[in-house]
């Protein structure tokens, strides 16, 4: 596949009404490749399994085999995110997401984060903090071209299932948190040195203020953070990071200042529980 153009459907994302300075106003696109062979990528999806069954490793543990990295501007000036990627066997989805293998792209809407776990039948995160804020305002309007649907929890799946896109809107105080988790398929392994593991990236205009840190949570989780000023009213402070194996957004929208989009930020960071 041709970079940029693999999930260019998923990147029309527009706010709900009465919340439109919310999201941020970068341009998502997606590249592909993949280097590792097939017998690392099953020595890391089986490094998973046994983690969640024996319940020993925290999630600090899990993020030093799965780290997601923000590169610096490549020279078209995106700044991508990449890595901390497991391959999940297909077979480890739910039989309803099964079920539309070879089927159109489709677009999903559920009524909270636990219904989008269900649906796709993978543990996603557990955030007693994003648990007690679910969005009342801030909600997307998602256009797949054949499909339309908006709310605050979707899921978009592809054809042959290669990734699996899951959002959800929270909200606290006036902060607007986005969360988007990806999960991807042994169908994704195997597109080999087409696939370079850089999954979203961002194009800024000159006038865009960034600021990168890494930030360890209570539990050890390791997230990279990227402030990113649009110019007065409006900030974003995002978090990448991955959990077992599966690539982690989580964006914090103020009009306040960057410090309340921070501040939110990381109490979100600190909820998430190991395991």
């Amino acid at each position: 596949m041709e970079q940029r153009d693999l999930n260019r459907m998923f990147d029309q994302l527009n706010p709900a009404p009465g919340r439109a300075q919310a999201l941020l106003d970068g341009i998502l696109q997606d590249g592909t490749r993949r280097e590792f062979a097939m017998e690392k990528r099953k020595r890391l999806v089986a490094s998973v399994a046994v983690a969640i069954l024996l319940m020993t490793c925290t999630i600090g543990a899990v993020a030093s085999m799965f780290r997601v990295q923000i590169t610096e501007k490549d020279e078209a000036g995106t700044v991508w995110l990449s890595e901390g990627i497991a391959y999940y066997p297909l077979e480890s989805l739910s039989e309803k997401v099964q079920a539309l293998d070879g089927q159109p792209a489709e677009l999903f809407a559920f009524d909270s984060w636990e219904a989008v776990e269900g649906f796709i039948g993978l543990d996603l995160m557990n955030n007693p903090v994003l648990d007690a804020a679910p969005a009342k305002e801030y909600g997307f309007q998602i256009d797949l071209g054949h499909k339309k649907s908006g709310g605050q929890f979707v899921v978009i799946t592809q054809p042959e299932l290669e990734h699996i896109r899951a959002h959800g809107c929270f909200e606290i105080g006036q902060v607007d948190i986005d969360v988007e988790s990806e999960v991807f398929t042994e169908r994704m392994d195997a597109q080999g040195k087409g696939w370079d593991e850089k999954f979203h990236g961002y194009d800024f205009t000159e006038n865009t203020e960034l600021e990168r840190e890494t930030y360890t949570a209570t539990s050890g989780l390791e997230a990279q953070i990227m402030q990113i000023t649009y110019g007065e009213g409006h900030y974003s402070c995002m978090a990448a990071f991955s959990l077992q194996g599966i690539p982690t957004v989580v964006r914090a929208n103020a009009q306040g200042s960057m410090e309340e989009a921070r501040t939110v930020l990381l109490e979100v960071l600190d909820g998430f529980i190991p395991g």
